[in-house]
């Protein structure tokens, strides 16, 4: 058992490194304490087989991965399969925040001959790359930092793009400024939440 326990505890250390995580990080990611990380990491313990298959889709390996002994071409091999993976779903992020664009562009477009301000239709694309940012970090990339600056970029850009309009468009110029000041309580919520540690 206790071979199993460095085994597992040596894999563990070396995915971690490859993510370029501390051992902070990694239980924020997988929502664990840092001293369960450091205990696994040093073979004082296994975990339990639900949160070896949670480790296992996190690091996109096998469980058995995890468990077993490897030579230097098999962790090249997930070296290289993990730097595909990150990569693919970096190009998937970014196509989709282009399909945005590509859609603002087209009404832009539609509406450039017959409205005098069409270029406000462009500023609406930033707020929704901020919500393709918001879904796509989560899911696959687990980085809170951005997770937060993208919903930032959401409330802010959302406001200007509605402040705008409402005034190039609509033609309202008197008190519309202080919708600005809702994004200061809704920024406040932002940079709170973030602060929320969940620990299992």
């Amino acid at each position: 058992m206790e071979d199993l326990n460095n085994i597992f505890a040596t894999n563990l250390v070396e995915l971690r490194k490859l993510n370029n995580l501390t051992q902070l990080e990694l239980a924020d990611k997988l929502g664990y304490s840092d001293k369960n990380i450091s205990k696994w990491e040093n073979g004082l313990a296994i975990p339990s087989a639900d949160i070896l298959l949670e480790m296992s889709r996190y690091f996109n390996v096998s469980v058995d991965y995890l468990l077993t002994e490897h030579t230097e071409d098999e962790k090249k091999e997930v070296n290289k399969s993990h730097h595909k993976s990150i990569r693919n779903k970096v190009l998937i992020t970014g196509l989709a925040i282009l399909c945005v664009w590509l859609v603002a562009l087209l009404v832009f477009m539609s509406i450039f001959s017959s409205v005098s301000n069409a270029w406000i239709a462009l500023l609406y694309g930033f707020p929704a790359s901020a919500i393709v940012a918001i879904v796509f970090i989560p899911l696959w990339f687990k980085i809170r930092p951005y997770l937060f600056i993208s919903i930032s970029m959401l409330v802010w850009t959302l406001l200007a793009s509605v402040y705008l309009t409402v005034t190039f468009i609509l033609g309202f110029d008197n008190y519309y400024w202080l919708m600005f000041l809702l994004g200061i309580p809704l920024q406040l919520a932002i940079i709170l939440w973030s602060q929320f540690k969940v620990h299992k």
